[in-house]
Formats: C-alpha cells, structure tokens, sequence
C-alpha cells in the first residue's frame, strides 16, 4: 500500500476542519444553554437593529388576537359543560320514535328511579287517606246550604 505525503496532508487537513467544527458546535450549544458569551470571531451575525425590533415587537404582541382573555375561558367552560348536557338530552329526552332503540334500558331504568323517588309507599297512601278522610267529612257538601250565597 504506497499512501503519498499528499494523501496524508489532505486527510489531516480533513480530520482538523471536522474537528474544529466539532468543537465549535459544542462552544454553541453550551451557549445556548448557559448564559456564557462567545468569544468574538466564532459565530459571525450580521443582524440589522431594525430586524432585531420586529422580532422583539413580535415576541411581545399576542399574536395579532383581538379577543380577551375571558374568551377563552368562557370557551372552554362552555365546551366541557355543553356536550354532556347535549349528550344527556339525546340519550333520556329526544324522540328517537315509537320503536325501541339503543337508548330505551337507560330511559327504563330512569322511569323506574324516578317513579320509586316521586311516588308514595302503600303505607304512605294509607296515611294521606287517613288524614284527608276527617277534611272531607268536616266540609260542607256542594248542595248545602252553607256553601250557597245568601240571596
């Protein structure tokens, strides 16, 4: 194997470029996360002062959005409290028809609950007839007397 002294120059010349590179882009990206300042002549930027305020106002301005904060807050509230409420009127409120459908054992269930919590027990009917019968029999009845104007 005959390697010149050419092939040998280029080669180092090669391995010194990649890694000066190397160390430059280590030298940057410790910068990048440090506050440490690059040593002048490593990166060069040439940045006008009039690019450097455009991209100052835009890093302050909102992104151009003329909407108030409240909006967005309004939105998402209205978002999570919106769709459950549509999802419950679909699924016990909305006539889907006189045929059964996927919704009707939560509309029987529903019915069931709601007649167990709103209707009285045997011995609660018993007690309000009880209590009702004395009322009924102490009232005067519609063909009597006492319940006519006097003429």
């Amino acid at each position: 194997m005959n390697i010149d002294n050419v092939t040998v120059t280029k080669v180092l010349l090669v391995v010194s470029e990649t890694m000066l590179w190397v160390k430059q882009l280590k030298l940057v990206s410790q910068v990048a996360r440090s506050s440490i300042s690059l040593p002048s002549g490593i990166v060069h930027r040439h940045v006008s002062t009039k690019a450097q305020q455009n991209r100052q106002n835009a890093r302050n301005d909102d992104s151009g959005d003329f909407r108030p904060r409240w909006v967005y807050s309004a939105s998402s509230f209205l978002t999570y409290t919106t769709i459950p409420v549509a999802l419950l009127y679909c699924v016990f409120l909305a006539d889907w028809g006189d045929r059964d459908h996927v919704f009707m054992p939560l509309r029987r269930w529903m019915l069931q609950h709601k007649q167990s919590i709103l209707s009285l027990s045997p011995e609660e009917v018993a007690l309000v007839q009880r209590q009702s019968a004395p009322a009924l029999r102490d009232s005067p009845s519609p063909g009597s007397a006492e319940g006519q104007p006097s003429s």
